[in-house]
């Protein structure tokens, strides 16, 4: 099977020091730089936080935030936002679906799952929401650096990739009850795996990633991709990728059968947010959009999603260029997922579901004497989008 990552200038991934002096992102280095970013962001996001509901918050809001001030841990607050109510919800009462309605079987039960776990062996549950994604995000960091030491062979690289992902403007998503962080902690460990050459790890572990994230189909499509580029049937280990990705979504979309009477009510249930059926249509009408927002932005803000959709893309292509289809897939396939529904609705934090891009950014030439004024920046940036994920604001 294909698991020799293309090799790039660097040192010795097993070295202590590479040649540019940057030490090894063992284990352990990769674990603690990942929860000191935890700490950091989760406290900024208590520090920026509102005293209490604005005029724009609409009555739910208001009602399910001082019932979280009033309860057992009432700090945690902040931190529950838009679809963060929505996982808490599920893991209180279950799935429902109607068409006429947003309905919680638009959302992927990885979370929900174990917060209903967590509160089942006496954990409050708002805690367990809020702990549950940061604890995945230091294990899912850990994950992606080792893989990526193994496509990049450069330590220098890994540790700017990883300073890249964490200071994204929209990473603190990584950090609230959102799927965000248990998706790069299983689909992170399976890339690792595929990488280490244990196909039925990597199978297991995408079957948990595609609980989480749809775009978890990214690593069997790229493994199909770099075979049929290399001119080979798949190998029986890229195979079990398959295999795993499609039994997680068959296990869920059989539950719903069981709960909600539909096993497609998940694809269905998105209409009610504005998103079409993922075809080709739907990617046409997306870029048409994209365009209109980037030449025309009805905010100061306005381009943003555009500006995010070219980069990743373009990310993507170098990915795939320079390390093969895998790589490039990895990238490339969230984005496009994202587009065939025929908006751009909330696409700078679908894009962390392609994490390799941050990777890819770190080896960019003429990058060097630009990275720490970016991760100053993009620092910023992301208290800024933090605070208005804080005061219940849209990104417009």
């Amino acid at each position: 099977m294909p698991i020799a990552p293309p090799t790039a200038a660097g040192g010795d991934p097993k070295a202590g020091i590479d040649p540019a002096g940057w030490p090894a992102p063992t284990w352990g280095r990769l674990l603690a730089f990942a929860a000191v970013s935890r700490v950091v962001v989760v406290s900024a996001g208590l520090a920026v936080a509102p005293a209490g509901p604005g005029p724009h918050w609409e009555p739910e809001q208001v009602a399910f935030s001082q019932t979280v001030r009033n309860g057992p841990v009432p700090w945690v607050e902040p931190w529950y936002r838009f679809d963060a109510h929505w996982y808490n919800r599920i893991a209180r009462e279950g799935y429902q679906y109607d068409p006429r309605e947003a309905s919680t079987a638009a959302f992927l039960p990885l979370l929900p799952a174990c917060i209903a776990a967590a509160a089942w062996v006496g954990l409050n549950p708002l805690l367990a929401g809020l702990v549950i994604p940061n604890v995945a995000f230091v294990l899912g960091l850990a994950c992606a650096g080792r893989a990526a030491l193994r496509v990049t062979r450069n330590h220098q690289t890994v540790w700017w990739g990883c300073v890249f992902l964490v200071t994204y403007p929209f990473a603190y998503f990584f950090s609230a009850p959102y799927q965000e962080s248990l998706f790069l902690a299983a689909s992170g460990a399976a890339l690792l795996a595929w990488y280490d050459r244990r196909p039925a790890t990597a199978g297991a572990a995408i079957m948990v990633a595609a609980t989480a994230r749809l775009t978890a189909l990214a690593l069997p499509l790229g493994l199909l991709l770099e075979s049929a580029a290399g001119r080979a049937w798949p190998s029986r280990g890229a195979w079990l990728v398959v295999a795993g990705a499609a039994a997680g979504i068959a296990l869920f979309a059989a539950y719903l059968a069981v709960a909600v009477g539909d096993p497609g009510a998940h694809f269905r249930a998105h209409a009610a947010w504005g998103r079409e059926p993922p075809g080709l249509g739907g990617v046409v009408r997306s870029g048409v959009a994209a365009a209109d927002a980037l030449f025309r932005p009805q905010s100061p803000l306005g381009a943003v999603k555009p500006v995010v959709l070219v980069a990743v893309l373009a990310l993507g292509v170098r990915g795939w260029v320079r390390r093969g289809p895998l790589w490039g897939t990895l990238i490339l396939a969230p984005v496009a997922q994202a587009l065939s529904t025929g908006t751009l609705l909330s696409i700078e934090r679908v894009v962390l579901s392609a994490y390799p891009a941050a990777f890819e950014a770190a080896d960019l030439p003429g990058i060097k004497y630009l990275r720490w004024a970016w991760a100053a920046a993009a620092s910023a940036a992301q208290v800024f989008f933090l605070w208005v994920y804080t005061q219940n604001g849209f990104l417009t």
